[in-house]
C-alpha cells in the first residue's frame, strides 16, 4: 500500500533519481578498481574521496527511493571487479578519466534541477552539484600540481566589437572559410580531450573483454573515438591552432580484465552517451557548415554504435529498465 504521507513523484524526479543511483552505483566499482592501483599516493587519496562521494550520493538517492516505495535498481555488484587482476591504466588516466565522468556528471544534475519539483528532491541535487564542482576544483588543481593539466588554445583578445556582414559568416565549403570562434574551438578541444581519454578507456576494454561480441563492439567504439580524435584535432592544426592531448593517459599491457563484460558493455553505452550530448552541443556552437556537416555525420556513427550496444544489453539481458508509464494499449487488451 503506497505511502499516503508521502508527495507522488514525477515523472523526471522518477527517471532523474534511477539514473542517478545507476551512475554512482556502476561509477563506485569502477574508482574502487582505480583507487586499489592508484600507485601515487594524492591520486589514490582523491579516487578515495571521490568513490566516497559517489557512495554517500548512491545512499541518499536509495533513501528517497524507499520512502517512496520506489524499487531499487539492482545495477552492479562485487562480483562486477576482480581487485587481482593486474592494472589495466596509468596513473594520470584515472585523473582526466574521472575529470570526464565527474564533468558528465555536473552537466547532468545542472539539468535536472530545473526539473525537480520537491523540495527535498532539490536539496539533494543541489548537494550533488556543490559536491561535484567541489571535487572537480580538486582534480584540476591536482593535474595542474603534477604537470598534467592540457589547456585549451589561446587566441587574441579582440581589438574592438565586431558585427558579421553577410552570409558569409557560415560558409566553410566553397567560399573562404572564417576562422574559428572561441565558443568553437572551445567545443573542439573539449571534444578532443573526451574522444582521447575514452578511446585509451574502451581500448583497454577491447584488450580484456571475454565475450568475443562485446570485444568487437568496444574495438569499434574505440577506433570510431580514435577516428574522431584525428578529425577534430586536423580542424584545429589546419588553422595554426594547437591543442595538446593527455598523452599520459595511457593503458598497460594486461590482458586479465578487472571488470566483468556487462559491467564494460554498460560503460561503454554510457560513452557513447555522453559522446551524443557533446556532439549535439558542439553542433549547436559551430555556426559554419563545414563544421555542422562533420557533427552530423558524427553523431550518425555514434548513434548506430549506441543502438548496437543496446541490442548487445538486450541479447546478454543485462539492460535494467527505466521506470515506465502504463502500457495502454496493451492493457485494453488485457481487459
Amino acid at each position: 500500500m503506497a505511502n499516503v504521507s508521502v508527495e507522488a513523484m514525477t515523472s523526471a524526479e522518477m527517471g532523474k533519481l534511477w539514473a542517478t543511483y545507476l551512475f554512482n552505483n556502476y561509477s563506485g566499482y569502477v574508482l574502487t578498481v582505480f583507487e586499489h592501483h592508484a600507485a601515487d599516493e594524492q591520486i589514490k587519496q582523491l579516487l578515495q574521496r571521490a568513490r566516497q562521494l559517489g557512495e554517500s550520493n548512491q545512499q541518499a538517492v536509495k533513501q528517497m527511493m524507499q520512502e517512496h516505495q520506489f524499487p531499487i535498481p539492482e545495477g552492479f555488484s562485487q562480483q562486477d571487479i576482480d581487485l587481482s587482476a593486474p592494472p589495466l591504466y596509468t596513473d594520470p588516466f584515472y585523473l582526466y578519466y574521472y575529470t570526464k565522468m565527474a564533468s558528465a556528471g555536473l552537466e547532468f544534475y545542472v539539468s535536472t534541477m530545473p526539473l525537480m519539483t520537491q523540495p527535498s528532491i532539490r536539496k539533494l541535487f543541489n548537494g550533488f552539484m556543490t559536491d561535484t564542482i567541489a571535487l572537480l576544483n580538486e582534480l584540476v588543481d591536482l593535474k595542474m600540481s603534477k604537470g598534467l593539466y592540457v589547456k585549451p588554445p589561446y587566441i587574441p583578445i579582440p581589438e574592438r566589437v565586431t558585427y558579421a556582414k553577410s552570409a558569409n559568416y557560415l560558409s566553410g565549403f566553397l567560399k573562404e572559410k572564417r576562422s574559428l570562434h572561441a565558443l568553437g574551438i572551445t567545443s573542439i578541444f573539449n571534444d578532443i580531450q573526451f574522444s582521447y581519454v575514452m578511446h585509451a578507456y574502451l581500448l583497454g576494454f577491447s584488450q580484456v573483454a571475454k565475450n568475443e561480441e562485446i570485444r568487437r563492439y568496444v574495438t569499434r567504439c574505440s577506433s570510431l573515438l580514435s577516428e574522431l580524435t584525428m578529425e577534430l584535432r586536423t580542424l584545429l592544426e589546419d588553422e595554426s591552432i594547437g591543442a595538446g592531448l593527455p598523452t599520459e593517459a595511457n593503458v598497460t599491457a594486461s590482458t586479465r580484465a578487472p571488470f566483468s563484460d556487462k559491467l564494460m558493455l554498460f560503460m561503454s553505452n554510457q560513452v557513447m552517451s555522453v559522446l551524443i550530448r557533446l556532439l549535439g552541443r558542439s553542433f549547436s556552437e559551430t555556426s559554419r557548415h563545414d563544421l555542422s556537416v562533420l557533427y552530423m555525420k558524427q553523431l550518425a556513427k555514434v548513434s548506430t554504435l549506441a543502438q548496437d550496444g543496446m541490442k548487445l544489453l538486450l541479447d546478454q539481458g543485462w539492460f535494467e529498465e527505466p521506470p515506465q508509464s502504463p502500457n495502454r494499449q496493451q492493457l485494453i487488451r488485457q481487459h
